[in-house]
């Protein structure tokens, strides 16, 4: 199972931090993948609570639902996401001095086989590293700015 982990440090108190990356239904605000989150069940905070996201790495669009399975406030999220695309999502924040450290760390299964596993190896993996990459950087400019 691929796995993509990327880290950023912050110049804003793990609070700030995490009552961003904490609200799913914000996540599009910053994750350049997720097109739109909508809360289905739940409070959006507790295991259990169960979202919709459109999510778009490459050219295509695709429904799949995500469910919070850790919510540790100003800590941690992990999100299970099932459909075409099965992942797991953690999102951890740490403190160092005056900074907060986000490690997202994504694991995921490649849909379509072994045919997707090689178009994962080939495009997937790098283009879905770099959007990592670059929405941890919206985060920091959207916190920062």
């Amino acid at each position: 199972m691929p796995a993509i982990i990327k880290s950023i440090d912050i110049e804003v108190p793990a609070e700030r931090v995490f009552a961003l990356v904490g609200d799913t239904s914000r996540s599009s605000e910053w994750a350049i993948f997720l097109k739109e989150a909508e809360l289905l069940s739940g409070d959006g905070r507790s295991p259990g609570s169960t979202y919709r996201w459109i999510f778009k790495v490459g050219p295509r669009s695709q429904p799949l639902e995500a469910v919070i399975v850790v919510y540790n406030e100003n800590e941690a999220l992990v999100r299970r996401i099932s459909g075409e695309l099965e992942m797991e999502d953690r999102i951890f924040l740490g403190t160092i001095g005056g900074l907060t450290r986000v490690e997202w760390t994504i694991h995921y299964q490649p849909p379509l086989g072994r045919l997707g596993a090689l178009i994962d190896l080939i495009f997937v993996n790098r283009v879905f590293q770099n959007d990592v990459e670059t929405s941890l950087e919206r985060l920091k400019q959207q916190l920062e700015g």
